[in-house]
């Protein structure tokens, strides 16, 4: 019997609060209890899903101002995007609006610049994932929860400008509650975003085009990794994954 073709992804975990101590609970299987806000890291994982094998580089963003003139790279970059907040603080997933707002700017210039049909699935530009982490601080009693299940869904919707379709995760890192079906469930959004037809005139000058695009975007990460201090060894990692 033949094997499944495999999957290979590249996906960001973005975000303010958790993102770090989410991917290390999936790749590494332990919850980090402290860590350095600072560090970017990549991390390079195998996993079976859905019994298919797949082949994921991930992306674990520094949220630090200083490395904000890299964020255009990193999104770029990757194919899949893994949005956090804490979800028992309103102000964290205010803080999101950021991201999905640079998301939606970069993902319209890339159709611009590839003269790309516009593709969508479940009504977005990219595949994302919401997760609201820290699940295990939230009250039990309802009343006094900071965020309903609820007002995150409206906030997607009208300030996060994303589908009402897309998926809200509930998570902790702590206990490792949710982790496996929120990078689980990024997987699948990859997986059913990627075979999304575009108009049949298109395909083959897609094709070429996202050729010689990703060969633009390795050199323009690297270029602006090197105007950041070398004292980094995140950079190496970096570099290394786009060779």
């Amino acid at each position: 019997m033949s094997q499944p073709v495999s999957d290979e992804f590249t996906l960001a975990v973005c975000g303010g609060v958790g993102k770090s101590s989410l991917t290390v609970q999936w790749t590494q299987n332990h919850f980090m209890k402290y860590y350095d806000p600072t560090i970017e890291s990549t991390f390079s994982v195998h996993k079976i899903i859905d019994n298919k094998e797949t082949h994921l580089t991930i992306i674990d963003t520094a949220g630090q101002d200083e490395y904000k003139t890299l964020r255009d790279v990193y999104m770029r970059s990757a194919f899949g995007f893994v949005l956090v907040f804490d979800c028992t603080l309103k102000s964290s997933l205010e803080e999101l609006k950021e991201f999905t707002k640079q998301l939606e700017r970069l993902k319209k210039e890339e159709v611009h610049d590839e003269e790309e049909h516009e593709k969508k699935w479940k009504g977005n530009l990219y595949p994302c994932v919401v997760v609201a982490n820290k699940f295990d601080l939230i009250p039990e009693d309802y009343e006094n929860r900071e965020l309903t299940e609820k007002e995150i869904k409206e906030f997607m919707k009208t300030e996060l400008l994303l589908s009402e379709n897309t998926p809200l995760i509930f998570t902790s890192a702590k206990t490792a509650w949710n982790v496996v079906e929120c990078f689980e469930t990024i997987v699948r959004e990859m997986r059913a975003f990627s075979k999304v037809e575009l108009p049949p005139q298109e395909v083959t000058s897609s094709h070429q085009a996202n050729s010689s695009t990703s060969r633009k975007r390795n050199s323009l990460f690297l270029t602006k990794m090197a105007s950041v201090s070398d004292s980094h060894d995140c950079q190496n990692d970096l570099k290394m994954f786009l060779m």
